[in-house]
């Protein structure tokens, strides 16, 4: 297929409508729970413009950043910029959607098998990012330390000695929260978030699916771009003023009614509230700013 052929097809597809159509069907999967068709739609994509993330919020996330209607204009334009330069390339990485827009997920054929790996994903840790050897401790290092304060509270520090020591009867030191870049504790009954400002270089945290209800302490993460926080049970947003470079906030199924504190950060381009009762004119003026928003 030749540039100039590409071009027109996307042009066919990548219309209001079509987009509208997508994101409504991807929404619905979400909302279903239909988590292997998701997968199914995200395998097609990698296909195209290969991307790693596997948690289910994060598949959802970045289907909706790309069909959503809200990215036409963005998307019509980067189409032209490709055609004209005969940039064969570009054109080709945004064709998925000529193959999405026919995928029916129903007819998706997954195993039936759940493998360690499946459960890894969707319950554990990755060793391979955060495992022991990535932890190494040096006891004859000097060093600051984070002493968690509360044992009968699962709190951010409290997991996280289990998952490198296997004990609480550690001090962290604080140069290995500084060095961390990725936080993965999605699914780890966290109920505070004690020690997690020390990690002031991350840039991407998922603390999905706990039972976090003061999220203040995120404050701290200011280079934070990418922050999941769904099925939790946080009312205020109290500290994601801060957080200046943020991209990405999934807020779905929480208890949240005000969304102001998001109202000037002006790197915002994806925001999910779906479960939350969020007034109107809160979601339009982010609209306005053009943020996607999934409510």
């Amino acid at each position: 297929m030749e540039t100039g052929e590409l071009y027109n097809n996307l042009k066919l597809a990548y219309t209001s409508e079509n987009l509208g159509a997508i994101s409504g069907r991807i929404i619905g999967l979400f909302r279903d729970k239909r988590h292997d068709a998701l997968k199914a739609i995200q395998k097609v994509v990698n296909d195209f413009t290969p991307c790693h993330e596997e948690k289910i919020n994060k598949v959802f996330s970045r289907l909706i950043m790309l069909y959503h209607p809200d990215r036409l204009r963005q998307n019509l334009e980067i189409m032209e910029r490709a055609f004209r330069g005969d940039d064969f390339e570009t054109l080709y990485s945004m064709s998925h959607i000529l193959t999405v827009q026919n995928l029916e997920p129903d007819h998706v054929v997954v195993s039936s098998v759940i493998t360690e790996e499946d459960l890894a994903e969707e319950f554990g840790w990755d060793d391979d990012v955060y495992g022991y050897s990535y932890f190494t401790f040096d006891e004859d290092y000097e060093e600051d330390t984070f002493e968690d304060t509360d044992y009968d509270v699962r709190t951010f520090l409290s997991v996280l000695k289990r998952r490198i020591y296997g004990n609480l009867n550690v001090d962290i030191p604080v140069y290995m929260l500084e060095e961390l870049e990725e936080i993965e504790m999605a699914d780890s009954e966290l109920e505070d978030l004690e020690g997690i400002g020390a990690c002031r270089y991350a840039r991407a945290v998922d603390l999905s699916n706990n039972s976090l209800t003061n999220i203040s302490e995120l404050g701290e993460l200011r280079q934070v771009e990418r922050l999941y926080l769904s099925n939790n049970q946080i009312g205020l947003l109290d500290g994601l003023d801060n957080l200046t470079v943020l991209q990405v906030l999934d807020l779905s199924y929480n208890d949240v009614d005000d969304l102001s504190p998001l109202f000037e950060l002006s790197y915002l381009s994806y925001l999910n509230v779906m479960g939350n009762r969020i007034p109107a004119w809160q979601l339009e003026k982010l609209q306005l700013q053009g943020v996607t928003i999934v409510a």
